[in-house]
């Protein structure tokens, strides 16, 4: 985290212990991110969500759209401010630009984050996300990443089929 710097669109370190009275642990102070993990929220409020798109894929008028299965009780594990949060198709359109532009970031300091999925992204105020989680991330060199030796477990049920060959070759684009 230190080597990547800051960016908006992914999880910043603010500061680090490194040595504690107690036991040799490393604890890292990194960005609020208020509204859990992406996963979790879009399962919390799946039925908050409003329709903006016609069958063509275009925008409806505000007047148009269509709620989808509003509960009249919905449970509030998040903040009050959050509890009845609608998710409309710009948030999830919003959201997946933000991924990318962090994903981006990412490939540009030729980082691979090798563990891409919503439950690795987190949800900031004011609408931002973050991806977050870089337990499996790798510098590449030349572009490229090539895993030697099965010392390390991989999350195959999630990793693009190219990467699963023999050769275990991983680059910014098997990460998305």
């Amino acid at each position: 985290m230190i080597y990547l710097g800051p960016h908006l669109n992914v999880v910043n370190l603010m500061g680090a212990c490194t040595k504690t009275m107690i036991k040799e642990e490393i604890l890292v102070i990194i960005d609020f991110c208020r509204f859990c993990n992406l996963k979790s929220y879009l399962i919390e409020h799946r039925n908050k969500f409003i329709n903006q798109l016609n069958p063509l894929g275009n925008f409806l008028p505000e007047d148009e759209t269509v709620e989808i299965n509003t509960p009249t009780n919905c449970k509030a594990q998040y903040s009050n401010a959050t509890a009845n949060q609608i998710i409309k198709k710009n948030d999830l359109i919003s959201w997946s630009l933000q991924i990318a532009q962090g994903m981006e970031f990412l490939a540009s300091k030729k980082v691979l984050h090798g563990d891409l999925a919503a439950r690795n992204v987190l949800l900031a105020d004011h609408g931002f996300v973050k991806v977050a989680d870089f337990g499996m991330s790798r510098q590449m060199k030349n572009c490229d990443y090539q895993k030697k030796g099965d010392s390390e477990l991989l999350p195959i049920k999630w990793m693009a089929i190219e990467s699963l060959m023999t050769n275990k070759i991983f680059s910014s684009q098997s990460d998305v």
